[in-house]
């Protein structure tokens, strides 16, 4: 293996670089911040001088963004205690490529907090859903979403309407020949929790301003070379809570359930911060959309810590203008122009976030958590 080493200038943002580094070539096979700069591990048939002038004019497009800095919420406590990721063995289930599971303690956390955050939902008169999970390639193209972040992307197939295909699949998988024996993809697995809302109501004008809700699975390729990192997961629910209407309606409607945000974290005693975002766009002529998000103040992300510097984001406030209600043709009646938002919870990121904040021994939970816990155990 040979080995490229870059050292970044001071405006260039790191964090976001790096995630894309692994989207460049296959032959990357590794990637690790020294002291020193970038290294990065690449296979012997790939040409280190090649590869490295092209990673240094890719970096240049990775600069840091002029931030607009905004904290609606922050909560921390110096002599905070944290758990170790190993001492959650047998609660936190690791499988391969970001996928995770739960045991017992962590399977009531992440019903405890879906509950919760299913509450924030009625109070604002959300109406409970249930969505499917493969979204149509044609409605995937309308969103717009994969022109931005096309990494996300991950297809799903079937086997050719061949008895001599169908007889061959289990030696293709065995040999890694599955592409020549599936159809061209008619849908992809949903990166994103609120799309099929939108697919729901196209073509529709709706009666009043809308609220709803569910729990989705959403599937998203972060990279191979970035799974290492706690958090970063491909497979992984969301409670969603989606709003369409009058720009009013939405604002209200999203300060109202980052108020609720606020008060729950405090309710269980989750150090944090809620504040001023932007999406990651690895693909890098896409990064202006950082920038334009910060200036529009259209999303906000609340981050739980994992450690005493680390955190994760656990939640999203987002708003969309008229994004999704243009291409599919939604409006509601007497509002000049409709627009939406989304707010998306992800569970298993706060059933991390709380047990590395407060453990496995259930005595030192929060006592509202503590109390379920014990009842449901009756």
């Amino acid at each position: 293996m040979n080995k490229i080493k870059i050292v970044p200038p001071d405006d260039i943002d790191i964090e976001e670089f790096i995630k894309s580094i692994g989207f460049v070539s296959s032959d990357i096979q590794s990637v690790e911040m020294k002291e020193d700069g970038i290294e990065i591990e690449i296979s012997d048939n790939s040409c280190a001088v090649e590869m490295r002038k092209r990673l240094v004019e890719i970096m240049k497009k990775y600069t840091i963004p002029n931030k607009i800095r905004e904290t609606y919420y922050e909560k921390y406590f110096n002599d905070k205690k944290f758990y170790d990721i190993n001492s959650l063995e047998n609660e936190v289930l690791f499988f391969d490529n970001g996928q995770i599971g739960f045991g017992e303690k962590g399977k009531f956390l992440f019903d405890f907090l879906d509950s919760e955050f299913s509450e924030i939902a009625y109070e604002l008169g959300a109406v409970e859903k249930i969505y499917p999970v493969l979204l149509p390639l044609d409605d995937y193209s309308m969103t717009g979403y994969v022109r931005k972040t096309p990494q996300y992307a991950i297809f799903c197939s079937t086997v050719n309407e061949s008895l001599k295909d169908l007889e061959q699949t289990d030696a293709a998988m065995h040999d890694k020949k599955v592409k020549e024996i599936i159809k061209e993809p008619r849908f992809a697995l949903s990166p994103s929790a609120c799309f099929h809302t939108y697919i729901e109501y196209k073509d529709k004008t709706l009666k009043d301003n809308t609220i709803v809700t569910f729990r989705q699975n959403v599937f998203r390729n972060e990279g191979r070379l970035n799974y290492n990192e706690i958090g970063r997961l491909c497979d992984y629910h969301v409670r969603e809570i989606v709003m369409i209407g009058s720009n009013e309606f939405i604002l209200e409607s999203r300060n109202k359930i980052m108020q609720k945000s606020k008060d729950l974290m405090s309710k269980l005693q989750l150090i944090g911060d809620i504040s001023l975002a932007s999406d990651s766009f690895v693909v890098p002529k896409m990064q202006m959309y950082r920038k334009i998000q910060h200036i529009d103040k259209s999303k906000y992300e609340m981050h739980l810590n994992i450690s005493p510097d680390k955190s994760i984001s656990t939640a999203s406030y987002n708003l969309h203008g008229k994004a999704f209600t243009d291409p599919f043709n939604i409006s509601v009646e007497n509002c000049e122009d409709t627009v939406t938002a989304c707010v998306g919870f992800g569970l298993q990121r706060w059933v991390l976030a709380f047990l590395l904040q407060h453990g496995l021994n259930e005595e030192s939970w929060p006592e509202e958590v503590k109390s379920e816990y014990f009842t449901n155990k009756k």
